[in-house]
């Protein structure tokens, strides 16, 4: 995808390899951000929210990774996932979107 200030991005989905590039994610982000993706505070991510954040389980729980640079060096910029309540059909969503990132949709 092309962004408004003309650099390009490729989305895909998660993987379990991407658990440090989320991390480095995270911590780019500043506190305003952690605590608006979290809904609390946040000093660092658990095994428990890096596994929501990059792995895609099923259909109802799938994570997107937006990245930069060369497959074997890429860089996640943004990351997105949802989980859909099977009793409700409704999809909880969540995104963290590096702070030089932010604003630039498509």
């Amino acid at each position: 995808m092309r962004l408004r200030d003309g650099r390009e991005v490729r989305l895909r989905p998660t993987r379990t390899s991407d658990t440090r590039a989320m991390q480095d994610l995270f911590h780019g982000l500043g506190d305003e951000d952690k605590e608006t993706r979290f809904l609390h505070k946040l000093s660092s991510l658990t095994d428990t929210s890096l596994n929501i954040c990059a792995v895609s389980v099923t259909k109802a729980e799938m994570a997107f990774a937006v990245v930069v640079g060369p497959s074997a060096t890429e860089r996640i910029v943004a990351a997105s996932c949802y989980y859909l309540n099977p009793a409700t059909r409704l999809a909880e969503v969540a995104y963290m979107v590096g702070p030089e990132w932010q604003g630039l949709g498509s």
